[in-house]
């Protein structure tokens, strides 16, 4: 999402925390361009907070962390600037773990790899058309030598020690396919559509922590809350939850067998297990995120300005927590933020689809537990520097091995792209991509007006011929397209159901921000929730008549409330039209010319 006046601060978290902390210190550099590499130079400067006393008998130990990896096994170019042209390359599964080996290799026995969820969901083919097996083979070549497999069986009452350096949480996106899937994922066992790469999956090495879900009875945990990793003779403990939201971003159905409780009470919970143990340091791993926001007038000396559902559940935290290790917005975050105790709270977030890579460092006095010292940047690993110049080996044949796998599916050429489309989202919420994609669900749908989730677009389209892999990669998910149909007057309240009812006037998010086709509208975020679009209308400048009834296509994810979506559900019977997937194929072998989108004004920001 573009920001421009505000990129240098705003994506720097090397901000000073005024007040909060007996020392804590960054330092940004002056006249950084508005880039994505501009952003991730910043984002690898230290953020650090020091007590004044107590770092003598204290041992240094090290959290390497990465989040939203989304089945992104294979390198890709990193965005070099908000209009989308293509930058160096970055991540993949055999660079991302040659960056991992080499910062491990520093201190082996005091390295701790985190995950912060969302591994996989919205895969691209590569992982996804395999059931993302290829994705956990990776986390096992992650674990080996850390960790032995997972196995079936009661989940224990009290937190474990473990000598394993590797602990994940889940995202929404492993509950995309229901639990029994993810259990088989954590567990092993044959899919009924494979094998795979694999006569029969083995279970993965890779222990996984989530506090807050449970089985419906309300009895049983779904997974440990916590897990508590000796370092050295140092314990250092770990709890995770993932957001409360999951079942508004998975379809409900497959839900149906568990509850995600309140993150905060459910992390808290085992905060005060860990504790009862004797461990004072603590690590919460998120599956929730936040925006970082800097306006043009601060510096590096004020406190970090951030946005997001996470920075509620930052204050709930018991004031043990020392690190919070976050995810799902897909952001940069690393910050020195104030949380219920004295000390601020050190949060991270590295980006996202392995293209980040978070290095915190702790420094734990020995005799009380307590940390001294705690600091962190966020990495880029670049595949053309450094360790990505040598790929770890076995993972790229691992990888190039389901590549060969799913070839003869992937590579049949669907149409012609005249240019590159992305899903660079302006300050207004739209995008190039997201106006191909509704444009494609109305033509096909014959509807009105098309409806289409900013989080339903995984991938972006080069210039050139478009594969079967293109297609997929930027719809993945499978959903179903339903017509169906809506009053003017429900159109707007739809559209106000962009964003949250207690987001503050004047700071609103674009995230949630539907792509359109077929309407134009303006919205301005200094006015209250309710009223903030106007000016509906047609593409030929009609008005949209609150009493008139429109077509309306849509995906059944946000049909069936999905990113809160509710005004979907006053609409009478609606029509499947097909699959998002099977449906932009169509579009794309019936067009006449090369394809391509285009920002052009359908959505018109009023706020500065």
């Amino acid at each position: 999402m573009s920001h421009r006046p505000r990129l240098l601060a705003a994506l720097c978290g090397a901000l000073l925390i005024a007040g909060l902390a007996p020392e804590a210190r960054a330092q940004a550099p002056a006249g950084l361009p508005s880039t994505e590499v501009g952003k991730r130079q910043v984002a690898a400067i230290p953020v650090t907070w020091r007590a004044l006393e107590g770092s003598g008998n204290a041992v240094k130990v090290r959290l390497l962390t990465f989040n939203d990896f989304h089945g992104r096994l294979e390198t890709k170019a990193v965005l070099s600037d908000e209009e989308g042209r293509p930058g160096r390359p970055a991540g993949g599964a055999a660079v991302l773990a040659a960056w991992i080996d080499k910062l491990t290799a520093r201190d082996p026995e005091r390295t701790v790899l985190v995950l912060g969820g969302d591994q996989i969901g919205g895969s691209p083919p590569i992982s996804a058309l395999l059931q993302d097996e290829p994705t956990y083979r990776f986390m096992n070549h992650l674990a080996q030598g850390r960790c032995p497999p997972l196995k079936r069986g009661p989940v224990p009452a009290q937190p474990q020690v473990s000598r394993c350096r590797m602990v994940a949480t889940v995202g929404n996106h492993e509950f995309d396919e229901g639990p029994a899937e993810l259990e088989r994922m954590l567990y092993g066992g044959k899919h009924a559509a494979g094998p795979y790469l694999e006569r029969r999956y083995g279970a993965t090495r890779v222990p996984h922590i989530a506090a807050n879900v449970v089985w419906r009875d309300g009895q049983r945990p779904f997974l440990p809350g916590s897990t508590i990793v000796d370092l050295d003779g140092v314990r250092v403990g770990f709890v995770a939850v993932v957001t409360a939201e999951t079942p508004s971003l998975v379809p409900a159905e497959r839900l149906k067998d568990l509850q995600f409780l309140p993150e905060v009470t459910a992390a808290n919970a085992e905060v005060a297990k860990l504790k009862a143990a004797g461990v004072r340091t603590i690590v919460a791993v998120i599956h929730e995120g936040l925006t970082q926001h800097v306006g043009p007038s601060q510096s590096a000396l004020d406190t970090p300005d951030v946005t997001g559902r996470l920075l509620g559940l930052l204050q709930g935290l018991d004031p043990e927590v020392d690190v919070v290790v976050s995810g799902h917005t897909h952001k940069y975050t690393n910050a020195l933020i104030r949380g219920s105790g004295p000390v601020p709270l050190l949060v991270t977030q590295a980006f996202m689809y392995g293209t980040g890579l978070g290095e915190v460092e702790l420094l734990i006095n020995r005799s009380s537990g307590d940390v001294v010292m705690k600091t962190s940047r966020i990495l880029t690993p670049w595949a053309d520097e450094g360790p990505g110049l040598e790929p770890v080996a076995a993972i790229a044949r691992d990888v190039e091995r389901a590549r060969q796998r799913v070839l003869p599916a992937i590579s049949r050429v669907i149409g012609q792209s005249g240019g590159v489309t992305t899903r660079v989202i302006n300050r207004a919420g739209e995008s190039a991509m997201g106006n191909l994609v509704a444009d494609a669900q109305r033509a096909i749908a014959g509807t009105d007006i098309a409806l289409m989730n900013t989080g339903g677009l995984r991938a972006d389209l080069d210039a050139g011929p478009i594969t079967w892999d293109d297609v997929f990669s930027i719809q993945p998910f499978g959903n179903l397209l339903v017509r169906l149909k809506l009053t003017g007057e429900q159109l707007q309240r739809l559209l106000e159901q962009q964003w949250d009812k207690d987001d503050p006037p004047g700071r609103i998010d674009n995230a949630r921000v539907l792509k359109v086709s077929g309407l134009r509208y303006r919205w301005d975020g200094r006015l209250p929730w309710g009223n903030r679009t106007s000016g509906l209308q047609r593409d030929d400048g009609t008005p949209i008549d609150p009493r008139q009834v429109y077509t309306v296509v849509a995906n059944d994810f946000i049909l069936k409330g999905g990113d809160f979506f509710t005004v979907f559900a006053e609409a009478p019977t609606p029509e499947v039209v097909g699959t998002d997937l099977d449906v932009l194929i169509q579009w794309l072998q019936g067009a006449q010319a090369p394809v391509s989108g285009s920002i052009e004004g359908r959505i018109t920001r009023l706020d500065p």
